[in-house]
Protein backbone atom coordinates (compact mmCIF):
# COMPACT_ATOMS: atom_id res chain seq x y z
CA UNK A 1 0.00 0.00 0.00
CA UNK A 2 1.68 3.40 -1.27
CA UNK A 3 0.34 6.63 0.46
CA UNK A 4 0.75 10.12 -1.29
CA UNK A 5 -0.22 13.39 0.17
CA UNK A 6 -4.01 13.79 -0.10
CA UNK A 7 -5.16 10.16 0.41
CA UNK A 8 -7.97 9.93 3.37
CA UNK A 9 -5.54 7.74 5.56
CA UNK A 10 -6.98 5.46 8.38
CA UNK A 11 -4.21 5.90 11.21
CA UNK A 12 -5.72 2.69 12.50
CA UNK A 13 -4.68 0.39 9.59
CA UNK A 14 -0.67 1.57 10.43
CA UNK A 15 1.69 -0.73 11.29
CA UNK A 16 4.47 1.24 10.12
CA UNK A 17 5.10 4.07 7.47
CA UNK A 18 8.53 3.20 5.76
CA UNK A 19 9.77 7.29 4.37
CA UNK A 20 13.08 8.73 3.71
CA UNK A 21 13.42 10.08 7.53
CA UNK A 22 11.14 9.14 10.81
CA UNK A 23 10.99 12.91 11.24
CA UNK A 24 9.48 13.18 8.07
CA UNK A 25 7.12 10.48 8.08
CA UNK A 26 5.89 12.15 10.90
CA UNK A 27 5.29 14.99 9.22
CA UNK A 28 3.01 13.05 7.07
CA UNK A 29 1.15 11.70 10.03
CA UNK A 30 0.34 14.99 11.04
CA UNK A 31 -0.89 16.17 7.85
CA UNK A 32 -2.87 13.25 6.98
CA UNK A 33 -4.60 14.00 10.61
CA UNK A 34 -5.25 17.06 10.15
CA UNK A 35 -6.72 16.72 6.73
CA UNK A 36 -9.53 14.66 7.47
CA UNK A 37 -13.34 16.03 7.60
CA UNK A 38 -13.96 17.57 11.05
CA UNK A 39 -15.49 15.16 12.65
CA UNK A 40 -12.75 12.87 11.96
CA UNK A 41 -10.09 14.95 13.29
CA UNK A 42 -11.47 15.43 16.69
CA UNK A 43 -11.68 12.33 17.18
CA UNK A 44 -8.89 11.03 16.27
CA UNK A 45 -6.75 14.05 17.48
CA UNK A 46 -8.56 13.78 20.42
CA UNK A 47 -6.65 10.06 20.89
CA UNK A 48 -3.45 10.94 19.15
CA UNK A 49 0.00 10.79 21.19
CA UNK A 50 3.19 11.56 20.33
CA UNK A 51 5.44 9.39 22.87
CA UNK A 52 8.97 10.71 22.79
CA UNK A 53 10.76 8.20 25.18
CA UNK A 54 10.59 4.67 25.95
CA UNK A 55 9.89 5.23 29.63
CA UNK A 56 7.00 7.62 28.93
CA UNK A 57 5.77 4.68 25.94
CA UNK A 58 5.50 2.15 29.46
CA UNK A 59 3.90 5.16 31.12
CA UNK A 60 1.23 5.93 29.33
CA UNK A 61 0.18 2.03 28.46
CA UNK A 62 0.05 1.44 32.43
CA UNK A 63 -2.14 4.46 32.87
CA UNK A 64 -4.84 4.34 29.88
CA UNK A 65 -7.88 2.86 30.04
CA UNK A 66 -8.59 -0.29 28.42
CA UNK A 67 -11.15 1.34 25.90
CA UNK A 68 -9.56 4.68 24.92
CA UNK A 69 -8.03 3.87 21.97
CA UNK A 70 -4.88 5.34 21.80
CA UNK A 71 -3.03 5.74 18.53
CA UNK A 72 0.18 6.08 19.23
CA UNK A 73 3.58 7.63 17.46
CA UNK A 74 7.08 7.01 18.88
CA UNK A 75 9.51 9.60 18.48
CA UNK A 76 12.20 7.20 19.77
CA UNK A 77 13.81 4.04 18.33
CA UNK A 78 13.02 0.22 18.75
CA UNK A 79 9.67 0.58 20.64
CA UNK A 80 7.69 -2.27 21.45
CA UNK A 81 4.34 -1.68 20.19
CA UNK A 82 2.71 -5.74 20.72
CA UNK A 83 1.19 -4.48 24.48
CA UNK A 84 0.05 -1.51 23.06
CA UNK A 85 -2.11 -3.50 20.13
CA UNK A 86 -3.10 -6.03 22.36
CA UNK A 87 -3.89 -3.55 24.89
CA UNK A 88 -6.66 -2.15 21.96
CA UNK A 89 -4.41 0.74 21.37
CA UNK A 90 -3.08 1.71 18.04
CA UNK A 91 0.72 2.30 16.44
CA UNK A 92 1.88 4.08 13.74
CA UNK A 93 5.41 3.68 13.58
CA UNK A 94 7.92 5.75 11.59
CA UNK A 95 10.96 4.24 10.73
CA UNK A 96 13.61 5.05 7.60
CA UNK A 97 14.56 3.41 4.92
CA UNK A 98 17.54 1.87 6.65
CA UNK A 99 15.36 0.11 9.49
CA UNK A 100 14.94 -3.39 9.74
CA UNK A 101 11.05 -3.72 9.72
CA UNK A 102 8.35 -6.64 9.99
CA UNK A 103 4.69 -6.92 10.01
CA UNK A 104 2.64 -4.76 7.73
CA UNK A 105 5.12 -1.31 6.41
CA UNK A 106 3.17 1.35 4.40
CA UNK A 107 6.11 3.04 2.47
CA UNK A 108 6.08 6.51 1.92
CA UNK A 109 7.52 7.84 -1.17
CA UNK A 110 9.30 10.99 -1.96
CA UNK A 111 7.33 13.99 -2.56
CA UNK A 112 6.15 14.21 -6.32
CA UNK A 113 7.26 17.57 -7.60
CA UNK A 114 4.51 18.84 -9.54
CA UNK A 115 2.05 18.79 -6.83
CA UNK A 116 4.20 20.35 -4.48
CA UNK A 117 4.75 22.99 -7.11
CA UNK A 118 0.90 23.66 -6.87
CA UNK A 119 0.61 23.45 -3.27
CA UNK A 120 3.10 26.23 -3.23
CA UNK A 121 1.55 28.82 -6.39
CA UNK A 122 -1.37 28.34 -4.12
CA UNK A 123 -0.13 29.63 -1.36
CA UNK A 124 0.85 32.58 -3.13
CA UNK A 125 4.66 31.75 -3.50
CA UNK A 126 6.28 33.28 -7.23
CA UNK A 127 6.41 30.68 -9.49
CA UNK A 128 10.26 30.40 -9.41
CA UNK A 129 10.49 30.14 -6.27
CA UNK A 130 7.71 27.53 -6.36
CA UNK A 131 9.35 25.75 -8.65
CA UNK A 132 13.11 25.80 -6.79
CA UNK A 133 11.43 24.90 -3.54
CA UNK A 134 9.51 21.99 -5.03
CA UNK A 135 11.92 20.56 -6.48
CA UNK A 136 13.92 20.76 -3.29
CA UNK A 137 10.90 19.26 -1.36
CA UNK A 138 11.52 16.02 -3.27
CA UNK A 139 14.67 16.13 -2.22
CA UNK A 140 14.23 16.86 1.20
CA UNK A 141 11.24 18.43 3.42
CA UNK A 142 13.79 19.29 5.98
CA UNK A 143 16.07 21.11 4.10
CA UNK A 144 12.45 22.77 2.68
CA UNK A 145 11.48 23.45 6.31
CA UNK A 146 14.47 25.19 6.87
CA UNK A 147 14.51 27.02 3.73
CA UNK A 148 10.94 28.72 4.35
CA UNK A 149 11.89 29.32 7.85
CA UNK A 150 11.69 32.81 9.32
CA UNK A 151 13.70 32.36 12.26
CA UNK A 152 17.10 30.50 12.38
CA UNK A 153 16.78 27.12 12.93
CA UNK A 154 19.32 24.36 14.43
CA UNK A 155 22.20 23.20 12.82
CA UNK A 156 22.38 19.48 11.28
CA UNK A 157 24.59 17.66 12.87
CA UNK A 158 27.17 17.12 9.21
CA UNK A 159 27.40 21.22 9.60
CA UNK A 160 28.49 21.27 13.27
CA UNK A 161 32.12 22.50 13.40
CA UNK A 162 33.03 19.26 14.81
CA UNK A 163 31.96 17.60 11.21
CA UNK A 164 31.24 20.25 8.51
CA UNK A 165 34.38 20.24 7.46
CA UNK A 166 34.96 16.64 6.09
CA UNK A 167 31.68 17.75 4.45
CA UNK A 168 32.95 20.88 2.45
CA UNK A 169 34.83 19.14 -0.44
CA UNK A 170 31.61 17.19 -1.08
CA UNK A 171 30.01 19.94 -1.56
CA UNK A 172 32.20 21.84 -3.66
CA UNK A 173 32.14 18.39 -5.62
CA UNK A 174 28.62 18.51 -5.80
CA UNK A 175 27.90 15.84 -7.75
CA UNK A 176 29.59 12.48 -9.33
CA UNK A 177 29.96 9.14 -10.51
CA UNK A 178 30.93 6.46 -8.10
CA UNK A 179 32.86 3.93 -9.85
CA UNK A 180 34.20 5.96 -12.38
CA UNK A 181 37.60 6.85 -11.67
CA UNK A 182 38.29 10.08 -13.05
CA UNK A 183 35.74 11.30 -10.73
CA UNK A 184 36.69 9.18 -7.97
CA UNK A 185 40.67 10.73 -8.32
CA UNK A 186 38.98 14.20 -7.93
CA UNK A 187 37.25 13.73 -5.12
CA UNK A 188 40.17 12.03 -3.62
CA UNK A 189 41.93 15.42 -4.56
CA UNK A 190 39.63 17.40 -3.19
CA UNK A 191 39.14 16.11 0.04
CA UNK A 192 42.71 14.99 0.33
CA UNK A 193 41.50 11.23 1.72
CA UNK A 194 41.32 7.99 -0.30
CA UNK A 195 38.15 7.55 -2.60
CA UNK A 196 36.86 4.44 -0.08
CA UNK A 197 37.14 7.13 2.90
CA UNK A 198 34.29 9.57 1.20
CA UNK A 199 32.33 6.97 0.25
CA UNK A 200 32.11 5.47 3.51
CA UNK A 201 31.60 9.22 4.83
CA UNK A 202 28.94 9.62 1.73
CA UNK A 203 27.36 6.59 2.74
CA UNK A 204 27.04 7.37 7.11
CA UNK A 205 25.58 10.86 6.04
CA UNK A 206 22.64 9.59 3.67
CA UNK A 207 21.63 7.04 6.40
CA UNK A 208 20.68 10.23 8.86
CA UNK A 209 17.25 11.90 8.82
CA UNK A 210 18.80 15.35 7.57
CA UNK A 211 21.19 14.10 4.81
CA UNK A 212 23.25 15.97 3.07
CA UNK A 213 24.11 14.14 0.06
CA UNK A 214 21.92 11.33 -1.25
CA UNK A 215 22.57 8.62 -3.89
CA UNK A 216 20.48 6.90 -6.48
CA UNK A 217 22.20 4.13 -8.75
CA UNK A 218 25.70 5.34 -9.11
CA UNK A 219 25.32 8.67 -8.70
CA UNK A 220 26.04 10.77 -5.58
CA UNK A 221 24.97 14.14 -5.25
CA UNK A 222 24.15 16.75 -2.66
CA UNK A 223 20.51 16.88 -1.74
CA UNK A 224 20.32 20.66 -2.22
CA UNK A 225 23.71 22.49 -2.59
CA UNK A 226 23.14 25.94 -1.78
CA UNK A 227 20.97 25.01 1.28
CA UNK A 228 24.31 22.69 2.47
CA UNK A 229 27.09 25.08 0.80
CA UNK A 230 25.13 28.10 3.35
CA UNK A 231 25.67 25.93 6.45
CA UNK A 232 29.60 24.88 5.32
CA UNK A 233 31.18 27.82 3.80
CA UNK A 234 32.26 29.30 7.27
CA UNK A 235 33.87 26.03 7.35
CA UNK A 236 36.05 26.24 4.06
CA UNK A 237 39.95 26.67 5.12
CA UNK A 238 42.31 28.38 2.25
CA UNK A 239 43.27 24.75 1.37
CA UNK A 240 40.02 23.63 0.48
CA UNK A 241 39.23 26.46 -2.18
CA UNK A 242 42.28 26.41 -3.84
CA UNK A 243 41.98 22.95 -4.84
CA UNK A 244 38.53 23.70 -6.14
CA UNK A 245 40.03 26.24 -7.85
CA UNK A 246 42.93 24.53 -9.46
CA UNK A 247 40.49 21.22 -10.14
CA UNK A 248 37.54 23.61 -11.86
CA UNK A 249 40.11 24.68 -14.45
CA UNK A 250 41.40 21.15 -15.28
CA UNK A 251 37.83 19.67 -15.36
CA UNK A 252 36.34 22.65 -17.24
CA UNK A 253 39.30 23.74 -18.85
CA UNK A 254 39.73 20.31 -21.09
CA UNK A 255 39.24 20.00 -24.64
CA UNK A 256 36.30 17.41 -25.75
CA UNK A 257 37.60 14.42 -27.09
CA UNK A 258 34.62 13.67 -29.60
CA UNK A 259 36.03 17.31 -31.47
CA UNK A 260 38.92 14.94 -32.75
CA UNK A 261 36.13 12.89 -34.78
CA UNK A 262 34.74 14.16 -37.89
CA UNK A 263 31.73 16.52 -37.54
CA UNK A 264 29.42 14.05 -38.66
CA UNK A 265 30.27 10.97 -36.03
CA UNK A 266 30.62 13.49 -32.78
CA UNK A 267 27.07 12.89 -32.27
CA UNK A 268 28.17 9.11 -31.78
CA UNK A 269 31.01 9.79 -30.02
CA UNK A 270 30.28 7.24 -27.23
CA UNK A 271 29.84 4.19 -29.31
CA UNK A 272 33.35 4.91 -30.57
CA UNK A 273 34.31 5.26 -26.85
CA UNK A 274 35.76 8.41 -27.04
CA UNK A 275 34.20 10.42 -23.93
CA UNK A 276 35.02 13.11 -21.43
CA UNK A 277 37.30 11.57 -18.67
CA UNK A 278 34.51 13.08 -16.30
CA UNK A 279 31.31 12.66 -15.66
CA UNK A 280 28.76 14.74 -17.08
CA UNK A 281 27.05 15.33 -13.29
CA UNK A 282 30.83 15.87 -12.11
CA UNK A 283 31.46 18.72 -14.79
CA UNK A 284 28.19 20.70 -14.80
CA UNK A 285 27.86 20.46 -10.92
CA UNK A 286 31.37 21.95 -10.56
CA UNK A 287 30.51 25.06 -13.22
CA UNK A 288 27.48 25.14 -10.48
CA UNK A 289 29.84 25.63 -7.66
CA UNK A 290 31.49 28.47 -9.80
CA UNK A 291 28.39 30.36 -10.02
CA UNK A 292 27.07 29.22 -5.99
CA UNK A 293 30.51 30.67 -4.49
CA UNK A 294 29.60 34.35 -6.39
CA UNK A 295 26.17 34.04 -5.56
CA UNK A 296 26.10 33.29 -2.36
CA UNK A 297 29.66 34.32 -1.65
CA UNK A 298 30.62 36.82 -3.80
CA UNK A 299 30.79 39.94 -1.23
CA UNK A 300 32.64 37.85 1.45
CA UNK A 301 35.63 37.96 2.57
CA UNK A 302 37.74 34.39 1.51
CA UNK A 303 40.18 32.36 3.87
CA UNK A 304 42.91 33.00 1.23
CA UNK A 305 42.53 36.36 0.80
CA UNK A 306 39.49 38.20 -1.52
CA UNK A 307 35.69 37.99 -1.98
CA UNK A 308 34.23 35.01 -3.50
CA UNK A 309 33.69 37.00 -6.70
CA UNK A 310 36.96 37.52 -7.25
CA UNK A 311 37.83 34.19 -6.25
CA UNK A 312 35.05 33.12 -9.20
CA UNK A 313 36.49 35.65 -11.86
CA UNK A 314 40.27 34.36 -11.32
CA UNK A 315 38.11 30.91 -12.66
CA UNK A 316 36.45 32.06 -14.89
CA UNK A 317 39.17 34.20 -16.07
CA UNK A 318 41.38 31.61 -16.44
CA UNK A 319 39.05 29.00 -18.24
CA UNK A 320 38.12 31.52 -20.95
CA UNK A 321 42.10 32.51 -21.33
CA UNK A 322 42.78 28.83 -22.34
CA UNK A 323 40.08 28.89 -24.20
CA UNK A 324 41.31 32.25 -26.03
CA UNK A 325 45.08 30.49 -26.61
CA UNK A 326 43.18 27.63 -28.14
CA UNK A 327 43.38 28.48 -32.17
CA UNK A 328 41.21 25.85 -33.12
CA UNK A 329 38.65 27.12 -31.52
CA UNK A 330 38.08 23.38 -29.71
CA UNK A 331 37.95 24.50 -26.08
CA UNK A 332 35.06 27.34 -26.55
CA UNK A 333 33.01 24.83 -28.53
CA UNK A 334 33.55 22.12 -25.31
CA UNK A 335 32.42 24.74 -22.91
CA UNK A 336 28.76 24.91 -24.46
CA UNK A 337 27.30 22.62 -22.09
CA UNK A 338 28.39 24.86 -19.05
CA UNK A 339 29.45 28.30 -20.60
CA UNK A 340 25.94 29.92 -19.63
CA UNK A 341 26.86 28.96 -16.06
CA UNK A 342 29.91 30.51 -16.18
CA UNK A 343 28.65 33.62 -18.07
CA UNK A 344 26.17 34.37 -15.10
CA UNK A 345 29.06 33.51 -12.54
CA UNK A 346 31.23 36.24 -13.97
CA UNK A 347 29.70 38.66 -16.37
CA UNK A 348 32.37 40.67 -17.23
CA UNK A 349 35.36 37.99 -17.31
CA UNK A 350 33.06 36.28 -19.73
CA UNK A 351 32.04 39.63 -21.86
CA UNK A 352 36.37 40.33 -21.86
CA UNK A 353 36.70 36.92 -23.50
CA UNK A 354 34.39 36.89 -25.76
CA UNK A 355 35.93 40.57 -27.28
CA UNK A 356 39.00 39.23 -27.33
CA UNK A 357 38.17 35.88 -28.82
CA UNK A 358 36.31 37.15 -31.67
CA UNK A 359 38.82 39.91 -31.95
CA UNK A 360 42.41 37.54 -32.15
CA UNK A 361 41.47 34.63 -30.20
CA UNK A 362 39.87 30.84 -30.56
CA UNK A 363 36.48 32.04 -29.93
CA UNK A 364 36.58 33.22 -34.01
CA UNK A 365 37.77 29.95 -35.04
CA UNK A 366 34.43 28.83 -33.64
CA UNK A 367 32.68 29.79 -36.70
CA UNK A 368 35.32 29.39 -39.29
CA UNK A 369 37.51 26.53 -38.37
CA UNK A 370 37.69 22.83 -38.64
CA UNK A 371 35.67 22.25 -34.84
CA UNK A 372 32.63 24.32 -35.96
Amino acid sequence: MTLETGQYVKVSELAATLGVSPQTVRNFIAACLLGLPEQDRTALLSRALVVRTAAAWDEVLARAGADSGLVLIPAFAHPVTVEATDAGHHAAVPVDRNAVHAGEVIRLPRLRREPARAALLAAGIPEQRANDLARLARRSLLMLRRRLAVSGTALPLWAQPAHGGEIVPVALAGAWREGHDADEQILNRLAGRPYPEISSLCTRWAAEDDMPVRREGPVWFCVSKPDAWGLLARLATARDLSRFREIAVEVLGAVDPALALEPGRRWAAGAFGVTPPWSAPLRSSIAETIAMIATQNGDDELPAGGTGQEFVDAIVGEILASANGDRSGQLWSSLSDVLPTLAEASPEKFLDAVDTGLDSGGLSAVWTGPSH
